[in-house]
């Protein structure tokens, strides 16, 4: 990817930051932004064939920007169909995130945002249709995602949680997360991050 749109793009998502900070509507850290990239990137370098990540609880579409830029490079660069889906039941979010994410300067990758619950869009999706799934939604929605993650997501695919410690999502998803087929990860950041990978060769 040309370091020009690379620069471009992340003056347009720290403008999406602001945005969001100006709404009051709760987002990540930029610390966390880091996270998402560098997880997307990581798994997007293995990848030969298409790629399609979940940003569940999308809000204006700040998370997806990162994990956008994440595996972008990759799919220039190697020319694989790469789709981004955005998730946020809110519909004024959804609305702005449909104009957020539709001004990108870069094209490599195709976004969607979808005006839905997130748990009921897991619940439509095929098995090991996704590579990377970022969920911030209800804490309480926590292990019911991880459930249909472990059906939807693609062998060695990841899932991550944010919020693993503040606000702490209930004790019985992180017994879960702990149990096959996940290798979970915490990455401290402040609100900390929490990875999983799909540790199975087989769909199921």
């Amino acid at each position: 990817m040309d370091p020009y749109i690379t620069g471009k793009l992340f003056e347009y998502i720290r403008a999406v930051r602001d945005l969001s900070m100006r709404f009051a509507i709760p987002s990540i850290s930029e610390e966390d932004g880091f996270v998402l990239q560098s997880m997307a990137y990581a798994y997007a370098s293995r990848a030969d064939k298409g790629l399609l990540v979940l940003d569940l609880g999308a809000g204006i579409g700040y998370s997806t920007l990162w994990l956008v830029a994440g595996i972008a490079p990759i799919c220039e660069s190697r020319g694989i169909a790469c789709k981004v889906v955005a998730v946020e039941q809110d519909k004024i979010r959804a609305s702005y995130a449909r104009r957020v994410l539709g001004n990108l300067p870069t094209k490599s990758v195709e976004i969607e945002v979808v005006e839905m619950n997130a748990i009921k869009y897991l619940e439509k999706l095929g098995s090991c249709e996704v590579d990377i799934a970022f969920v911030d939604i209800d804490k309480n929605e926590y292990l019911h995602a991880l459930e249909l993650l472990a059906h939807k997501l693609r062998p060695h695919g990841i899932a991550l949680f944010h919020n693993a410690f503040v606000p702490r999502p209930p004790r019985t998803f992180f017994e879960h997360v702990s149990r096959q087929p996940w290798i979970p990860v915490i990455i401290p950041t402040q609100m900390g991050v929490l990875g999983a990978v799909k540790n199975t060769h087989a769909c199921t």
